[in-house]
């Protein structure tokens, strides 16, 4: 399913070449704490300053990588390798997504384990996504997942027979107030979240709708736009 219409080519383009950089800060959205990346010659280190740990591994034409963090001194890792793959945002940002080939964790080998994302978006490129019915998106901070559609500016989310809710979507900035707190959804968060509607491709072009939310309150993070966690479409 195509969710976006026309991604620019800048961002198709650096999807293509992996890129370059160096110490890049990264929220990890499944452990909820932040790791370092840098890509050079095709080499992808991962680390961490607290704990201290690194590890390296050798990026694929099509910019994925088999991650092996028995091979490090991260104190808690999953069973078993897992396969990394580079996307870029149209909010201008890099995210190592996780997926386990091996079928252990998930038997769908494309599914989204976790994922890491740069820390400092840029204002959402438009148009935000092309319209989508109701779709599965797994929640990576939560563990589980959400149901969601995107009508015009209107956008629904919930989990069937808990929780529904429905906001509107700016269609200027992609974004979208998201006050849990007038649902029956369990463990909320304190305040109400900005919602931004992205996109994220992967070097084969393959697309992967995403609702990532920050906190312009403060309240849970100093960084308005810090990224706190991301639901991605399944």
């Amino acid at each position: 399913m195509k969710f976006c219409a026309a991604l620019p080519l800048l961002l198709t383009s650096a999807a293509a070449s992996c890129g370059t950089f160096s110490n890049l800060l990264m929220a990890d959205m499944g452990d909820g704490d932040e790791k370092y990346m840098s890509l050079e010659d095709g080499q992808l280190t991962l680390s961490q300053q607290d704990p201290l740990w690194n590890l390296t591994a050798t990026v694929d034409s099509t910019c994925s990588a088999t991650i092996d963090f028995s091979l490090s001194d991260k104190p808690a890792y999953p069973p078993v390798p897992l396969e990394a793959h580079l996307r870029f945002s149209t909010l201008s940002t890099v995210q190592l997504e996780y997926t386990d080939s091996s079928g252990t964790l998930n038997d769908d080998d494309t599914y989204p384990l976790n994922v890491w994302t740069s820390t400092v978006p840029q204002a959402a490129q438009a148009p935000c996504a092309q319209d989508f019915p109701d779709t599965k998106f797994q929640d990576l901070h939560d563990g589980d997942v959400k149901t969601v559609s995107l009508s015009g500016s209107t956008l629904t989310m919930g989990q069937e027979g808990i929780w529904s809710l429905t906001t509107t979507v700016d269609p200027k900035t992609c974004q979208a107030i998201v006050d849990f707190s007038t649902t029956t959804k369990p463990d909320q968060p304190p305040v109400p979240l900005v919602a931004t509607v992205a996109v994220a491709v992967g070097a084969a072009g393959d697309e992967a709708v995403q609702i990532i939310y920050t906190d312009e309150t403060g309240e849970l993070n100093d960084d308005p736009v810090y990224p706190l966690n991301i639901w991605q479409a399944v």
